[in-house]
């Protein structure tokens, strides 16, 4: 009977459901954010001052979201809307500009606050409009919602333009709440003689709640240009859409020490699912390349593929997302590792014109937890109606080890509970499901609800040796001690089918979880952080530009945002095969490309600065 349970479970709950009953049962919640942890790499300090008169074409596909979490300074004057790569759904290109309640530190502008407010701004640089030989358009995508919270009929997203004959911000474009749909095309074109002037600005202001990550508004491709033709919507560009996939079929991290040969060969994913956009003209013919690839370890490559894949141009869709499958060959590492690594994985392709937009770069982390999530929280979970109820993981342990806590972010919400406390417990696994329970922790827990940082530590007692486990499923997580709901960090972006393995409700009656995504809950094996303290910080994406792209003359220009004086870059240059072209310091932030051939080449930056973890771009050379 017990394998049975899930499904029973289920149908209980909808007839409980059904007949109105079911409000003193736990029920699963997703609820909007309230704060967002900000990487120390993108501070105030890294924004510009004010320019003026940006020449025509004016753009921004915020393809750069791998790397910044913040809109392009040279272009925006403003930093607080989020980029990213996780919040929207199928967008035009690889990364969006995100509106939400949050600022650029990730903090409510009001805490507290579910009325009806301005929120999110994003304002361009002075734009030089005089002169312009033909029509003048602004054109971008948006969608609602995505993969956040619903904007209301009361909320909006709006279009402002500065004219700097009246020195007036008018109001010329609005659109209201609604559910998810495809990103749709909007087209203003400009042709008042009070617009077409130098110093011409355009603003974006969302309207909606100030006190978290509510009421979503995400933007794509935003295009100012003249001369164009309106009736003609397609433009030349393939792009992913989906966030880098974990090389790990059922996890994104598991303990460097139960990472073997023989496990990698059972845990590797060998199928990375990911899809792109055929953003093409009509009737464009060429061929593209798909399913190139390249996994390192050290900057050593464990495994690739350098023969794409060619697709032929009825194949896929024009203007549409075509998902595609590409398949991984094993990747163990040369040796047993002696401490905690890290494996770069690039996904890209060929055939086509190189942007930003056509490669996924993903860092997978060992260290000394089971993870389910990606790091990166994007709704907050809570089980309500939860008297002395259970929040547990199933996890499929891969050798036989001590557990030594758990590391979970507990996100704030609306309403924090600070006084609500847990106990950490482990359940045997009766066929994929929970068993006995078989350990409760004598120490109650406080959750530390943190508006800047994610996971903290929760260790068991120092005056024991842990919890010894053997090498196979057990269920792991908290049993809070009353009945107040406590709030998780949820990665909607999972896609590692957590919640098949996620059960909440009383230790005699667990409910499996329905909830697309991971709770971000990792337990901890076989050592504790040296300060229990310490905060566990995301690691930080170096962020740099290189210009221009393609190179046609002799120097190769690299833009880092400096944090202190001291701080020093190296650089690498590689052919798309792997081979070290040439590496050397960044040397007055540009670099000597005189003598190299023409072609498409892989450019590594590293910082003097532990805590950044090398970036890559892609830069073609045609000379």
């Amino acid at each position: 009977m017990q394998i049975l349970r899930k499904s029973l479970n289920l149908t209980f709950f909808i007839a409980l459901t059904a007949l109105g009953l079911h409000a003193q049962n736990p029920r699963e919640e997703l609820l909007g954010i309230t704060s967002r942890p900000t990487p120390q790499g993108n501070s105030i300090e890294n924004v510009k001052k004010k320019v003026t008169g940006l020449a025509l074409p004016v753009s921004d596909d915020f393809s750069y979201a791998q790397k910044s979490s913040m809109p392009r300074p040279g272009l925006w004057l403003d930093s607080n809307v989020y980029v990213n790569t996780t919040y929207s759904v199928d967008p035009i290109t690889l990364g969006v500009a995100t509106f939400d309640g949050l600022n650029k530190y990730g903090l409510p502008y009001k805490q507290g606050q579910v009325a009806t407010d301005s929120t999110d701004m994003l304002t361009s640089q002075p734009i030089n409009l005089s002169g312009t030989a033909g029509e003048v358009v602004l054109s971008f995508y948006f969608q609602s919602e995505g993969l956040g919270e619903r904007p209301t009929s009361e909320d909006s997203l709006t279009l402002y333009f500065y004219s700097p004959t009246t020195m007036e911000w008018k109001s010329v474009w609005r659109t209201l709440g609604e559910d998810t749909k495809p990103f749709e095309l909007v087209q203003i074109p400009i042709t008042q003689t009070r617009y077409l002037q130098d110093n011409f600005q355009f603003r974006f202001i969302a309207f909606g709640s100030p006190g978290g990550a509510f009421d979503m508004w995400h933007i794509d491709r935003v295009l100012l240009d003249d001369e164009r033709d309106t009736t003609n919507t397609s433009f030349f560009d393939l792009s992913f859409t989906s966030p880098a996939p974990s090389l790990l079929k059922d996890y994104t991290s598991v303990p460097w020490f139960h990472y073997s040969s023989t496990v990698a060969g059972q845990i590797n994913r060998n199928e990375w699912e990911v899809a792109y956009r055929r953003n093409v003209l009509p009737s464009s013919s060429f061929g593209l390349g798909l399913k190139l690839y390249k996994i390192l370890y050290n900057g050593n490559v464990l495994a690739e593929n350098t023969s794409p894949d060619f697709v032929e141009d009825d194949d896929d869709i024009d203007n549409e997302v075509n998902p595609f499958t590409v398949n991984v060959a094993n990747f163990p590492l040369p040796a047993p590792p002696t401490g905690e690594f890290e494996l770069t994985a690039i996904n890209t392709y060929s055939g086509v014109p190189i942007g930003q937009n056509d490669s996924l770069i993903s860092t997978q982390r060992f260290s000394n937890y089971y993870a389910y999530d990606d790091g990166s929280a994007e709704r907050i979970y809570r089980v309500t109606d939860n008297q002395n109820g259970c929040v547990i993981y199933k996890y499929d342990l891969r050798a036989a080890d001590t557990l030594k806590g758990l590391y979970i972010y507990f996100l704030p919400g609306l309403e924090n509970t600070p006084n609500n406390t847990f106990s950490i417990v482990i359940f045997e696994n009766d066929q994929g499901t929970p068993g006995n329970l078989i350990y409760e922790s004598d120490t109650l827990f406080t959750p530390q609800y943190s508006y800047t940082n994610q996971f903290l530590a929760y260790a068991l007692p120092q005056d024991t040796i842990g919890v010894l486990l053997e090498g196979k499923p057990y269920f792991i997580g908290i049993r809070q001690t009353n009945n107040t709901a406590i709030t998780f960090g949820f990665d909607v972006n999972s896609d590692t089918r957590a919640n098949e393995n996620l059960w909440y409700g009383p230790t005699n009656d667990l409910f499996p979880s329905f909830s697309e995504g991971a709770i971000m809950m990792r337990p901890f094996f076989r050592y504790v952080p040296d300060d229990i303290g310490l905060i566990e910080q995301p690691t930080i994406r170096l962020n740099f530009q290189a210009y221009p792209n393609p190179v046609y003359e002799d120097r190769l220009y690299v833009e880092v945002p400096h944090e202190n004086s001291q701080e020093t870059f190296h650089y690498r240059l590689f052919s798309l095969s792997g081979q070290l072209i040439r590496e050397g310091a960044l040397d007055r932030e540009a670099i000597d490309v005189a003598n190299l051939k023409s072609g498409v080449y892989l450019l590594q930056l590293s910082s003097s600065d532990s805590r950044k973890d090398p970036a890559f771009q892609k830069v073609v050379i045609s000379h």
